[in-house]
């Protein structure tokens, strides 16, 4: 199940954005649809970010290993690499690094 986050009145509480769990695990030539990352909001909670609001990219990535949208393709090399996501909705910008380990 999917939760986003809709402010009422336009005013936002949103005060960052983190990786859930700490690494992000992906098995050697599979795909993931990536839904780790959540937003931290001013009263402590986790919500989902909306998918259009979110970019990835991946930093010296294993072989074979992509990001696009919010999908990872893993290629049949082992490895980690840094995957910085960021959260931007006109309003708010914020960007976390986590770090994705492909097995």
């Amino acid at each position: 199940a999917y939760y986003l986050y809709v402010p009422c009145d336009g005013a936002t509480d949103i005060q960052g954005l983190a990786l859930v769990g700490g690494v992000l695990n992906v098995t050697k030539s599979s795909t993931h649809a990536i839904t780790e990352f959540k937003l931290v909001m001013a009263d402590g909670s986790l919500a989902s970010p909306d998918p259009a609001f979110m970019t990835y990219a991946l930093t010296s990535a294993p072989s074979g290993t992509t990001v696009t949208g919010g999908t990872i393709t893993a290629g049949s090399t082992a490895g980690d690499c840094d995957i910085p996501a960021t959260y931007n909705d006109g309003e708010n910008t914020f960007t976390c690094v986590g770090t994705l380990s492909v097995s």
